[in-house]
């Protein structure tokens, strides 16, 4: 059984020091109406509300995998690879990171999974979960999500194929030094 004890801290929370800023900036704007600051509020939910609501499922899904068992289950059964393992922990991190375009998400996904799999194998938790995130953040780079993104803000909207075509070898070059690194330190510590 796993107790969890759920704390909703609106102060510390990074969406209140944007409002915080925003409200500020009304007030000491005059230039800026508030139909102007509601309607741009209105425009990013309208354009942030599928990021929104996928960010949710992904951490309801975390939630259950860990307090369900789900997370250490795969973490014994991938701990049958043995001392390899290692080798392929940033490739579960790059993984999580392309589908969900975070790493915040891919770690609260297969951090829990990483730990678990230490454990059994033998290897300090700290480093799966390092070369779990170091993966991730390899495939910031090519994630769809990123890739979007950027295109927008630069005006290459579009051209989001060509980006990922340049973008995705060296990804595939830092994740396989990160692989090699992670399965070196695994052995060496």
């Amino acid at each position: 059984m796993v107790e969890t004890t759920w704390t909703l801290s609106l102060l510390g929370a990074t969406g209140t020091a944007i409002l915080l800023a925003v409200i500020v900036s009304f007030l000491t704007t005059p230039q800026v109406t508030l139909r102007e600051v509601l309607g741009e509020l209105v425009g990013t939910v309208r354009s942030l509300g599928m990021a929104i609501v996928l960010i949710a499922v992904i951490l309801m899904l975390a939630n259950i995998a860990n307090h369900s068992g789900g997370s250490s289950t795969m973490g014994y059964a991938l701990a049958a690879v043995g001392p390899v393992f290692p080798l392929l922990a940033p490739v579960i991190g790059w993984i999580g990171v392309f589908l969900t375009g975070s790493v915040v998400n891919n770690n609260t996904l297969f951090g829990p999974l990483q730990t678990a799999t230490a454990g059994n194998i033998g290897v300090d938790p700290s480093l799966l979960v390092a070369a779990n995130t170091a993966g991730g953040t390899t495939a910031k780079v090519i994630s769809p999500q990123s890739i979007a993104i950027a295109a927008g803000a630069v005006g290459l909207s579009g051209r989001e194929g060509e980006i990922t075509r340049k973008a995705i070898a060296p990804s595939l070059g830092m994740l396989v030094v990160i692989c090699v690194w992670s399965l070196l330190l695994s052995i060496l510590l």
